[in-house]
C-alpha cells in the first residue's frame, strides 16, 4: 500500500468514544478508510457535530471536524431536525486530499483536509453558497458526487431550496471553484432506442462507454473533424444506479478530451438522450455583505 494517509494503518491513534445519536453520513474513501459524520446530544441544550475518519483494520480513528450549537430550539422546531441542518452531502478521497462539501444552515461550502503526515492535515474551506435559511420547516436535503478529470476536481451539487442542481470545478492550484455553464442556446439533442446506461456499472465499463459516446460526439457540429479522443471518466447526478442497480432517472455527465480541450456530454436516463453543447466556467465570487442563493 502506498500513499501518505495509509500511513494510519501502521500507527496506533487515540480511541475515539462517542455518544453518537445519530450517524449523519458515511462513505468508504478506500479499502482501510471510512469517514463518518456524528451528531452528538451532549444534553438538553448543547448539540455537537463531529467528522471522523476510521481506520477500518485497526479500529483507529481521527476527528477531522467539531461544530457545536448551544442555541435553544424554538416551539416551532421538531427536536429530531436540528441535527440534519449541519451534514456532509457527499466526500471523496484523491491522493492525500479528502473533499467534503457540507451543508450548514443553507451556507454550502467545500472543505478539503489535506494531510502532509499519518495524523498531520491542514484544513480549508471555499463557499459555494452564502445564503442562511431563515425558515424552520425542514432542513435542505443535499448530495454531491465527484470526479477527478486531469488535475481538478468536478462535483456535482444539488441542496434543495439551497443550491440548484449544478456541475462544479474545483482546481487545487488555485483554489477556486467555478460553476460549469452549459450553452444551452447551441444545444444538439441526440436520441438513443433505449436506456443506454440502465444496468451499467460505469466505473468498469470504459470501452462500452466509448463505444455510445465517440460517435454521438464526433457526430456533434463543433467537433466533426477533430483528430484525437479520449475518454475521462463521468458523474452521476443521483445515487440511483449505487442503491438500486438500476439507473432509470439519473443523468450522466461523460467527460472526454478532444485534439486537447474538453468536452462534457450529458446523457438524460429517463429521456433516453444525449445533450451536446458548449460550456462556460464561472469562478464564484461572493462578497459576504451579499449573501444569496445560488442559482
Amino acid at each position: 500500500m502506498k500513499g501518505l494517509l495509509q500511513i494510519i494503518f501502521f500507527i496506533s491513534l487515540s480511541p475515539y468514544h462517542i455518544m453518537a445519536n445519530e450517524i449523519l453520513y458515511q462513505t468508504t474513501l478506500n479499502d482501510t478508510l471510512q469517514l463518518k459524520q456524528h451528531f452528538i446530544a451532549q444534553n438538553d441544550k448543547i448539540r455537537k457535530w463531529e467528522t471522523v475518519l476510521y481506520n477500518t483494520r485497526t479500529n483507529d480513528s481521527l476527528i477531522l471536524d467539531t461544530m457545536e450549537d448551544d442555541r435553544p430550539l424554538v416551539p416551532e422546531e421538531k427536536s429530531g431536525t436540528r441535527q440534519r441542518y449541519y451534514r456532509i452531502c457527499g466526500a471523496v478521497l484523491y491522493d492525500h486530499t479528502i473533499y467534503a462539501v457540507y451543508q450548514n444552515y443553507g451556507f454550502v461550502s467545500l472543505k478539503c483536509y489535506n494531510f502532509s503526515g499519518p495524523r498531520s492535515f491542514t484544513l480549508t474551506e471555499m463557499p459555494v453558497n452564502l445564503a442562511y435559511l431563515t425558515d424552520l420547516w425542514g432542513p435542505p436535503e443535499g448530495y454531491a458526487a465527484f470526479t477527478r478529470i486531469n488535475d481538478d476536481i468536478y462535483f456535482f451539487l444539488e441542496v434543495k431550496r439551497v443550491v440548484d442542481p449544478n456541475l462544479f470545478k474545483f482546481s487545487p492550484k488555485t483554489a477556486v471553484i467555478s460553476r460549469i455553464r452549459f450553452q444551452d442556446q447551441d444545444l444538439v439533442q441526440v436520441a438513443t432506442s433505449a436506456n443506454l446506461f440502465e444496468q451499467t456499472e460505469l466505473s468498469r465499463n470504459d470501452k462500452y462507454i466509448q463505444e455510445n459516446l465517440q460517435p454521438t460526439i464526433r457526430g456533434y457540429q463543433d467537433v466533426k473533424n477533430i483528430l484525437s479522443f479520449r475518454y475521462l471518466g463521468f458523474i452521476e447526478d443521483e445515487p440511483e444506479f449505487e442503491q438500486s442497480g438500476s439507473r432509470y432517472l439519473a443523468n450522466i455527465y461523460f467527460f472526454a478530451e478532444l485534439d486537447n480541450q474538453l468536452h462534457i456530454a450529458r446523457y438524460l436516463c429517463y429521456e433516453k438522450e444525449w445533450l451536446l453543447s458548449g460550456f462556460k466556467e464561472e469562478p464564484l465570487q461572493y462578497s459576504k455583505s451579499k449573501p444569496g442563493r445560488l442559482r
